[in-house]
């Protein structure tokens, strides 16, 4: 999609995008993104819940260990590439509030899971490390915009960095 948000050409393929919709797909799928996540932070609770009394060595709990941490994986680098469109497009002012409004749940689904991941950094110390790295750069962006939003004091944006601060700390 074009940085000029003038421009009204469509993105091929996908008709309904182009840079005057920008914002509102990236809100809608940072939206799925976290309800995605959410999901499958519960599903780490889960396995988390029936480890002491599963066989945690069996295979199949190790396919359901491997498959939630798959898609974690897959759902951080998701958001870290659309909360990098905030970089791409520094004066779109609905990616910015989208970022942080939806980054903020990102964080707190993500607390919830640490537990977890942390008691898979053994087994699956590369994906673990991988999902980290990930998440490090979506709360690199979201500082950016918290920061920047004070200084131009964005009323809209600012009224959201006090939550997602606290889930930052």
């Amino acid at each position: 999609v074009s940085t000029d948000p003038k421009e009204t050409a469509s993105v091929p393929g996908i008709p309904s995008m182009s840079p005057a919709t920008l914002e509102v797909w990236v809100a809608a799928l940072l939206t799925e993104t976290s309800v995605v996540f959410d999901g499958v932070t519960s599903t780490a609770l889960q396995l988390a819940g029936q480890a002491p009394h599963a066989a945690v060595g069996s295979s199949a709990f190790q396919e359901n260990v491997t498959g939630v941490l798959a898609r974690a994986h897959g759902t951080i680098r998701l958001a870290s590439n659309l909360c990098g469109l905030v970089k791409h497009h520094p004066g779109r002012r609905g990616l910015q509030k989208a970022a942080v409004r939806w980054g903020t749940a990102l964080v707190l689904s993500f607390l919830k899971a640490t537990d977890f991941l942390e008691s898979q950094l053994v087994d699956h110390r590369d994906t673990v490390i991988t999902i980290v790295r990930e998440l490090q750069r979506v709360t690199k962006v979201l500082q950016v915009v918290a920061a920047e939003s004070k200084t131009r004091k964005d009323l809209a944006i600012a009224s959201r960095v006090p939550a997602l601060k606290r889930a930052l700390e």
